[in-house]
């Protein structure tokens, strides 16, 4: 798959950094969990740090924070404040990230900006228990109101959820 991608929009970044693609740019932020691949004779090594991304697309007015498989973590603030989401992709399956009670806690006290959610990283495990609809009950305990969840069927027409 990478070798049909054109060499401009595959770069090298590390946390913090950003590379501007003319159509949008994207920068890699911190994210709050471990990280691992199967090594040699099936053994977990290391996988490097946790990041999320943020892309924004300028014509459309649209701030994306991709979180990765997160945790909820104070600093989510801070990237609320620098790059303004306004559209969120949040882990909820729990277990192996936020669960929905972190996530729409997350969403509550550090990304007031994010209007819309699109849950993820849930149901493709059967630890991953954390579902959109049990986020939305998370959304009435911590009276989360002014944001939609969008199911990812739905995100996009569907064209972006893999099944």
């Amino acid at each position: 798959v990478f070798r049909r991608i054109p060499g401009q929009f595959i770069t090298k970044m590390q946390k913090g950094g950003s590379k501007d693609f003319g159509f949008c740019k994207i920068t890699m932020v911190h994210a709050d969990h471990p990280s691992t691949c199967v090594g040699p004779q099936g053994i977990q090594i290391t996988g490097g740090d946790a990041v999320g991304f943020i892309i924004q697309i300028p014509h459309l007015n649209t701030t994306f924070y991709h979180m990765g498989d997160t945790n909820v973590f104070g600093d989510m603030q801070l990237i609320n404040d620098l790059y303004k989401p306004n559209i969120a992709f949040v882990p909820v399956g729990d277990c192996l990230g936020m669960g929905p009670r972190e996530a729409a806690y997350a969403l509550k006290k550090f990304l007031p900006d994010v209007k819309q959610v699109i849950p993820m990283h849930f149901g493709t495990f059967p630890v991953l228990t954390g579902t959109p609809e049990l986020l939305g009950e998370a959304f009435k305990e911590w009276g989360v109101e002014d944001k939609e969840i969008i199911h990812p069927k739905k995100f996009l027409g569907g064209a972006a959820f893999l099944n």
